[in-house]
């Protein structure tokens, strides 16, 4: 009798016993440079690089995030040929370069609320949607924009 009790006194401890989790397999840190059109200054449109990297948030997503600054416009030729991973520019300089150079790039998001930049029509304009551009010749300035000031 004892020998049964001690083999029930086993199997409900055994069946009590909390299953150990299994370890969070650790993900990989991916490292990823950015860099900003130009030198940091107190209103810049990409702070928010900086205080993510501050507050951790690269961190939390697994991502280890170097930041530079272009000197002279750089920039848009070291992200297409992939020595940095992701940069600011005016959409009309990526569009240009996109144009008439056949560069790979893709605007994926506008950094801030308002953009110094847009783009016009006249009121009496057909053109209402990007749709509306497709086989349409578009002028952008040639002057130096913004980004290569600083």
């Amino acid at each position: 009798m004892k020998g049964l009790a001690f083999v029930a006194a086993v199997l409900l401890v055994a069946c009590n016993t909390r299953a150990v989790a299994p370890s969070p397999t650790p993900v990989p840190t991916e490292k990823i440079t950015f860099m900003a059109g130009f030198k940091p200054q107190a209103d810049l449109p990409f702070v928010a690089v900086y205080v993510a990297q501050e507050k951790g948030y690269f961190h939390d997503q697994s991502l280890e995030v170097e930041i530079q600054h272009a000197t002279s416009g750089e920039h848009i030729q070291l992200l297409s040929t992939n020595r940095v991973q992701f940069s600011t520019g005016s959409a009309g300089d990526v569009m240009k370069r996109v144009a008439s150079a056949g560069v790979p790039l893709v605007s994926i998001a506008q950094i801030g609320q308002r953009d110094e930049q847009s783009f016009a029509v006249r009121a009496d304009s057909p053109i209402r949607t990007l749709k509306d551009w497709e086989g349409r010749l578009v002028g952008i300035k040639s002057t130096v924009s913004a980004d290569y000031l600083a």
